[in-house]
């Protein structure tokens, strides 16, 4: 039987209207220091978990953090705009 522990709890899930709000309180910048790399934002949109030039190396850098990559949504900034890369499937 698992213990409390060792359960992975269910990611809680945000609807994009709020995530899509609370990435724009993100200072530009901390968004600044990410563009042309892929980035894995917090579920909430409330934060840069990590980034990458690649997918792979950003998978790479969440798994060597402890981060679940299920956990983020990925989106690649791009100059003066971020491409959706999973946000609208929260």
């Amino acid at each position: 039987m698992a213990t409390t522990s060792s359960r992975r709890r269910p990611a809680r899930k945000y609807s994009v209207a709020s995530y899509r709000e609370n990435q724009q309180r993100i200072p530009p910048t901390e968004i600044a220091k990410h563009v042309g790399k892929w980035a894995a934002f917090s579920r909430d949109g409330k934060r840069v978990v990590a980034s990458a030039t690649t997918l792979e190396r950003l998978e790479k850098k969440l798994h060597s953090a402890g981060e679940d990559p299920e956990h983020v949504v990925f989106e690649f900034l791009d100059e003066g705009e971020s491409i959706v890369g999973g946000a609208e499937f929260l």
